[in-house]
């Protein structure tokens, strides 16, 4: 078995995959065969540890990170619904642009933008449609991964999976249309 991370290198900040692998075992079966990410952190914290160079320990630049995060959450948490009894749909969609000089220099790669915008934005709603395929592709990777640990098992709820495996493939298929 060879361990790499998910976009498939063999190092993340100067780890070997198969380094924090080992160790993230080590971690889960030390604190009662579970893996927590208090846990994980926690243990990182020492200069020794394998992981340790994951983190970001200068305080002011994890708490920015953190507040970054907190501000990801809010700004996807707000929905709206546009009439009684129908359904919510979100405020903001996230855009990921191209990296550009321009957009470097702008630091405006990743950004959200309301939903009432983006629709008369022929070029942001083509971004945001890439991104939902990204999206799908990631769902794409996980039902895949369960349908080979339930086909392993020979679960009998693997058809029912693989109903949705094709219902994933229409929807990019579709969407690879609209793009």
């Amino acid at each position: 078995m060879t361990y790499k991370y998910r976009n498939g290198t063999s190092t993340y900040r100067g780890i070997l995959a198969e380094d924090a692998a080992t160790e993230l075992e080590r971690i889960r079966q030390t604190h009662g065969g579970v893996l927590r990410t208090e846990d994980v952190w926690r243990e990182a914290q020492s200069l020794t540890s394998p992981i340790h160079s994951g983190f970001t320990w200068d305080l002011q630049e994890a708490a920015q990170k953190c507040w970054e995060d907190e501000a990801r959450y809010l700004v996807r948490f707000i929905f709206v619904q546009d009439k009684p009894q129908t359904e919510l749909r979100p405020v903001y969609i996230h855009v990921h642009e191209e990296v550009t000089p321009q957009t470097v220099a702008d630091d405006a790669v990743n950004y959200y933008q309301n939903r009432a915008v983006i629709v008369n934005q022929p070029d942001q709603l083509v971004r945001a449609l890439q991104e939902y395929t990204t999206q799908l592709n990631v769902l794409q990777r996980a039902v895949e991964d369960i349908r080979l640990l339930m086909q392993a098992r020979a679960d009998p709820r693997l058809d029912l999976l693989l109903v949705t495996r094709d219902a994933i493939n229409t929807a990019q298929a579709a969407m690879a249309g609209v793009i």
